[in-house]
Order: C-alpha cells, then structure tokens, then sequence
C-alpha cells in the first residue's frame, strides 16, 4: 500500500504492520531501516510496538519457493513514543533517524 493510504488506515484507528526494512534480507541479516516507517510515524504520532521475527529466514529463504518445517518466534517489545521536540531535523533525515531508531529497538529485542 501506498504511504498515503498507510497513513490514512492510522488515522481511522486501524493497525498496520510494517517492516522498517521494506523488504525480506537476502542474507537473513536485518538490513538497514527506509524512512518511509519514519514519515509515517511522524504523520500518525501513534505509539509503535517493536516486535522481532526470529527464524522467518530459515522457514522461507528469499530463493525458496516453498516453505521449510523451521521454528518461529516473535518477540514484543515495549511501545515506543515519537516526541517531537527530541529532533531537530526536517524532512527525509527526520524520517530516516526514527526509522533508524525505531529499527535499533527492534534489533535490541532478543530470544
């Protein structure tokens, strides 16, 4: 979905899960986080809940075309707060630093 309907979905109430990624690691590496998370987080200013998918690599490699029996796990962590006046960049940069944020309180979550 676009950013815009996104955004729209948060305002009316409804959740959304989205990946500060933008997509599946190659590697099974947690990759480097797209600000797209940060505008949409700036636009809504909703509490964000960190959650952690640990074993979705092993269950369905991007090359694969069928899944494999592997263990799942997701951990949750404490909401995180967007407050403005912590920031004093604009724009793409804003958007990039809390998405960058955001996905460092996802990589702190473990097993």
């Amino acid at each position: 979905a676009s950013l815009k309907t996104v955004i729209r979905y948060v305002k009316a109430g409804d959740k959304v899960l989205l990946f500060p990624e933008g997509n599946r690691a190659p590697d099974g590496v947690m990759q480097e986080s797209e600000p797209g998370v940060g505008l949409i987080i700036t636009k809504t200013n909703v509490p964000v809940i960190p959650v952690r998918i640990f074993g979705t690599y092993e269950a369905l490699p991007r090359e694969a075309t069928f899944p494999q029996p592997s263990e799942v796990t997701v951990v949750i962590g404490k909401a995180w707060h967007y407050d403005a006046t912590r920031y004093t960049e604009t724009g793409k940069a804003l958007y990039q630093r809390i998405s960058s944020e955001l996905l460092a309180e996802i990589a702190a979550l473990s097993l």
